[in-house]
């Protein structure tokens, strides 16, 4: 499964903005000569394993704008597990203030660190259906027990979050959208 991230890009520099060039994906390290699909052996970061996307925001505006970053796990790393880390770096553009000649330029560095798993057998995958869920109701519910005067209304159970809530030893969830 792709790791998926949103953030939000938010522009101090003024009212409209500008990326200078795609986001750049920086490893922090880890032994890129292995290929026979397992590299957890030689004990480094899994980052240099990991193919990176990205899509963010052609204009910033207002303040602000998305960078989308997705990051799926190379062939040379299919059977692997450890941590894959690195640094996403973009430079953030905007028009001259008042009494300036020069665009503003921030230059921003995102530390990324994530854990990689070798893909479960089917038999321990949990497929989960966020948007075919049995929706709870909206709001609180009331107490059928009167006698209660402290808290008369009950927050439903929520188990809309299988990352939070689906806790099984040796299984895994695969979110479906």
């Amino acid at each position: 499964m792709p790791f998926m991230f949103n953030a939000t890009i938010v522009n101090g520099m003024g009212l409209t903005g500008w990326l200078e060039s795609p986001p750049v994906w920086k490893p922090s390290g880890g032994d890129t000569s292995a290929s026979n699909g397992d590299v957890s052996a030689s004990g480094g970061d899994l980052g240099a394993h990991v193919d990176v996307r990205f899509e963010f925001s052609d204009v910033l505006w207002p303040y602000s704008g998305y960078l989308a970053f997705y990051a799926r796990v190379k062939p040379s790393a299919k059977k692997s597990e450890g941590i894959a880390s690195g640094t996403i770096t973009f430079t953030v553009l905007s028009p001259p203030g008042p009494g300036e000649t020069e665009l503003r330029r921030s230059t921003v560095n995102v530390p990324v660190k994530f854990q990689v798993i070798p893909t479960p057998p089917r038999a321990k995958r949990v497929l989960w259906s966020q948007y075919h869920s049995v929706r709870y109701p909206p709001g609180y519910i009331p107490r059928d027990n009167l006698e209660a005067k402290n808290d008369i209304l009950v927050r439903p159970v929520s188990f809309t979050y299988p990352n939070t809530q689906l806790q099984i030893p040796n299984y895994h969830p695969i979110t479906v959208h």
